[in-house]
């Protein structure tokens, strides 16, 4: 019992500290599984049946892409010798310089500045009908 409280009592610390939970409270977490299964999703819909290996191949495309970014994907091509061709090198390349310049554009204060503004107008509007309208929704309501 000692063995099992020594290995749990720090991941409980780490989970229950308040740099962590100040963030949780402020609904400023990141989600990156969720990330990683849309683009498992994005490869292999979930409308539709697919193999076992198909969705293995999604799984392991995906993860490899997440990785080690988009050019990855001529990775596993490389290792049996088959080059990827002149296509696939310039789209996985573009597709990495958008994915970055996108990055760098939402990390500048301006853009944080103008989401945050954005989303307390749509906070405030949905205040203001739900003050017109009454709550849609309450527990215990219906």
């Amino acid at each position: 019992m000692q063995l099992l409280h020594q290995h749990l009592w720090p991941i409980y610390e780490r989970l229950t500290s308040d740099a962590l939970l100040s963030r949780c409270e402020r609904k400023a977490t990141q989600n990156a599984n969720e990330s990683f299964h849309a683009s498992v999703w994005a490869k292999c819909s979930k409308a539709k049946f697919h193999c076992k290996e198909k969705v293995e191949l999604a799984v392991t495309s995906a993860a490899a892409a997440y990785n080690f970014g988009p050019t990855s994907v001529s990775l596993p091509g490389e290792k049996l010798n088959v080059p990827s061709g002149a296509h696939s090198a310039r789209i996985a390349n573009s597709s990495a310089k958008k994915r970055l310049t996108k990055s760098l554009q939402k990390n500048q204060e301006a853009e944080k500045r103008r989401r945050k503004l954005r989303k307390e107008a749509i906070e405030k509007a949905q205040r203001q009908e739900e003050e017109a309208e009454g709550a849609a929704y309450a527990t215990g309501m219906f």
